[in-house]
């Protein structure tokens, strides 16, 4: 009797560990996109925007790197040895150099920077990059070269078009970069992949920016969207009320 014991025992183990092996198996197996899985979720509303949440620094796909800056995010874009950065972070120099070598990346090799905006959390690292031009979607005190709506350039061989969305401040732009990278700087927030309005507290205009996020909606071929304090999603989900 004891022997049975045992042996009902042993059986009983091996098939706990057996069922932990296969759920974990399942758990790392499954794909990690960084985003919450929306499919067949329809996004109905502009409003509920979510905390911040700000990625890490790294290489996000390949050739685009993201840095953590304080409670925002920019990026860099690799072209040959050379990179443009969109936006240039809430920190001065000492912590944007280290980020800067946590990738292995001289900020002397940053040719042009495209501002979303010019709010202190965007433009905290401008000085660092002495080699590089400054370009801006509109007025501002600093050194720049003003874009159009809508204008397209060509910098390192890759297209770069401003899209005007003055609904979060009166100098604000999206860049699209190649046609299919999106970067939105403050003019929507990310709930997953859901696209939602920025903090109202923030904005100039709700109305104004709902308006900016409806166009942005309409743009074809757009493969990532990219946030300045929400991450990014390559499924990008617009809202479909009004």
């Amino acid at each position: 009797m004891i022997k049975k014991k045992i042996s009902m025992a042993v059986i009983l183990i091996c098939a706990a560990l057996l069922l932990a092996s296969c759920s974990g198996q399942s758990e790392r197996s499954a794909p990690d996109s960084g985003m919450a899985n929306n499919a067949g979720n329809p996004n109905t509303s502009f409003t509920g925007t979510p905390p911040m949440d700000t990625l890490d620094t790294q290489e996000l796909i390949p050739g685009i790197f993201v840095v953590k800056s304080g409670i925002s995010n920019y990026f860099l874009i690799r072209s040959g040895e050379s990179y443009v950065a969109i936006d240039a972070g809430e920190y001065l120099h000492d912590r944007a150099v280290s980020c800067f070598d946590e990738l292995n990346i001289s900020s002397d090799d940053v040719v042009a920077v495209l501002l979303t905006h010019t709010h202190y959390d965007h433009i905290g690292a401008l000085g660092l990059f002495g080699n590089a031009t400054v370009y801006l979607g509109g007025n501002a005190t600093i050194k720049h070269e003003e874009l159009k709506d809508g204008e397209i350039i060509e910098i390192l061989g890759m297209s770069v078009q401003c899209i005007y969305a003055r609904g979060h401040y009166n100098n604000a732009a999206c860049y699209l970069i190649d046609g299919k990278y999106l970067f939105s700087g403050d003019t929507l927030s990310l709930d997953g992949d859901h696209v939602k309005m920025f903090f109202s507290k923030y904005n100039n205009s709700d109305k104004r920016q709902k308006d900016d996020i409806i166009k942005l909606s309409m743009l074809e071929g757009i493969e990532y969207v990219f946030t300045a304090h929400h991450g990014f999603t390559d499924s990008p989900v617009y809202p479909q009320g009004k």
